[in-house]
């Protein structure tokens, strides 16, 4: 009986948490990149860049790049790069170049790069960052004219009056009006003589016809 009870209590001790600090290790990633693997890879893929004029690499062309990478540091499973990893990789040092171009270039020369690979990258694409950055530079558009209202998108467009030369307008002709002259006054007396002398003849000659019937 004294046995099974001290087997009982000993089951019921309650066991102190380990202190003991975990020295399990993290698992290491697989693409990771050493500064020597990285700085050949550049150089590989720079010659090869180069000899396609600065060209778009193929797949056999990234293949050549990861076999040269290999050939010096591809010497383990984990070590081991393919074609497909390398083209990443260059992918983010590209992208490490540009921001670290953007941050020279804005400090108008105060600064310099510490980054390892910067000339090296700036030799290679360098050109093609600032003609980049030289197109995607935004455009200012004029203003348009205040006194043209702004077209209303599918309303056909508006006329204009045509401006023409002004023209001085001539006077009109002013309109002489003929007015009637008087006539001169007649002599009643040249009337009276001449008349009255051819009645006086007339009634002679009538009395002589008369008197001889």
């Amino acid at each position: 009986m004294a046995d099974l009870t001290d087997s009982v209590m000993q089951s019921a001790v309650i066991t102190p948490p380990s202190t003991t600090p975990n020295t399990r290790t993290l698992p290491v990633r697989e693409d990771c990149w050493s500064e020597e693997a990285t700085s050949t890879l550049v150089d590989a893929w720079g010659r090869r860049y180069v000899e396609l004029n600065r060209g778009n690499l193929r797949q056999k062309d990234w293949q050549d790049v990861a076999d040269a990478v290999n050939a010096l540091h591809g010497h383990t499973k984990k070590t081991h790069r393919t074609d497909v990893q390398c083209k990443n990789r260059i992918d983010t040092i590209k992208k490490k170049y540009k921001i670290e171009k953007t941050r020279v270039s804005s400090s108008n020369g105060t600064l310099t790069s510490s980054w390892p690979f910067f000339e090296r990258l700036d030799a290679l694409i360098g050109s093609n960052f600032a003609a980049k950055k030289l197109s995607t530079s935004p455009k200012i558009s004029p203003k348009p004219s205040p006194r043209l209202s702004p077209r209303i998108p599918g309303s056909p467009p508006v006329a204009l009056p045509l401006l023409l030369p002004y023209r001085r307008t001539p006077p009109a002709p002013t309109a002489i009006v003929a007015l009637p002259q008087k006539r001169p006054a007649v002599d009643d007396g040249y009337f009276k003589r001449n008349y009255s002398g051819r009645d006086e003849e007339i009634g002679k000659s009538s009395r002589k016809v008369w008197s001889s019937v």
